[in-house]
């Protein structure tokens, strides 16, 4: 609803008026522009107006159908945003298969390194690391931290390399699924490692699991799509290394950032949008439901709305 079509509504609503010339009046503005926006009301259901009298309807309906409509269109938006980066990922492999195809009937040897492990791409990390910290350190995580008996081992020494990276001013991203972070178990695993440096961001549904080391090597599983894999192949290549880091920099951009700064509610309303309740959104968001409420009460003293169905009317007419 533009500007002027909330003072205008919001006045007739209140003196009921039912002559357009009147509301011209009333309002101090010039009939032709009264006559404008009645008639851009009417062909958006909010009143009648057929050009002289104006005929008014319960607008609750009608503003909640558009609260709807707004989120509807904005979640079209986000499902095409995830359909274009899906798409590049089941195109990824054939690629790079024939990429090597390629490359060894030029004679081009490739530095591949593979491992059949319940921990395959933690090993392959470590040994990776051991030979030198990266400037950054790319992961997807669709299953999260891997479970096993050797679970608390693997955890405290990837542990110790990410503080020893963010410590040398390095940086280090996983990817993870809301799944991931509503586990209790999962969620407390990671708390630690957030604590060292770890930007984590929320994606439903990646593609599959991998990670890179700058862009210079790249760990994918043998069987692409698996979400924690027993078998992994480290392949030392520029080029490979940076397709597939192509494809986590669209990724990372279609994710919902993890956010700890008080105040900031943008992250809290996104999830809400989505349809989540305030406790699963702050679960995600790793905030308690009190800090949570507290974002969401603010929200609601800056936009002047009493009720949330009032602030997510007034976060999407300001753009959220």
């Amino acid at each position: 609803m533009s500007p002027d079509q909330f003072v205008l509504l919001t006045t007739a609503l209140r003196g009921r008026t039912r002559d357009a010339a009147d509301l011209a009046e009333l309002l101090g503005w010039e009939p032709g522009r009264v006559a404008a926006v009645l008639g851009e009301l009417d062909r958006e259901n909010y009143i009648d107006f057929d050009g002289t009298s104006i005929f008014y309807h319960l607008p609750d309906r009608r503003i909640a159908e558009h609260v709807v409509g707004e989120l509807d269109a904005e979640r079209a938006r986000f499902e095409q945003t995830i359909g274009r980066v899906r798409e590049l990922a089941e195109q990824l492999p054939p690629v790079m298969q024939n990429w090597w195809i390629g490359e060894s009937s030029h004679a081009y040897a490739l530095r591949v390194e593979t491992i059949h492990a319940p921990h395959a791409g933690d090993e392959l990390w470590l040994r990776q690391v051991k030979r030198g910290l990266p400037a950054r350190s790319d992961w997807v995580l669709p299953a999260g931290l891997p479970l096993s008996d050797a679970s608390a081992s693997f955890d405290q020494r990837r542990l110790d390399l990410v503080a020893d990276i963010t410590a040398a001013g390095g940086e280090v991203r996983w990817i993870v699924t809301p799944e991931v972070i509503a586990d209790r178990e999962q969620g407390d695993r990671l708390m630690p490692f957030r604590e060292a440096g770890v930007a984590l961001r929320v994606l439903p549904d990646p593609p599959s699991w991998f990670w890179l080391h700058d862009r210079e090597v790249a760990c994918i599983p043998l069987e692409w799509g698996a979400s924690a894999p027993t078998s992994a192949s480290r392949v030392e290549d520029r080029a490979i290394a940076t397709a597939v880091g192509a494809l986590f920099d669209r990724l990372w951009d279609a994710a919902q950032e993890l956010d700890s700064e008080a105040g900031d509610w943008v992250p809290l309303l996104r999830l809400m949008r989505e349809g989540a309740t305030l406790e699963t959104a702050a679960r995600v968001l790793g905030i308690s439901s009190r800090t949570a409420g507290r974002r969401v009460s603010a929200a609601m003293d800056h936009y002047g709305a009493h009720t949330l169905f009032g602030l997510g009317a007034a976060w999407g007419r300001a753009g959220g």
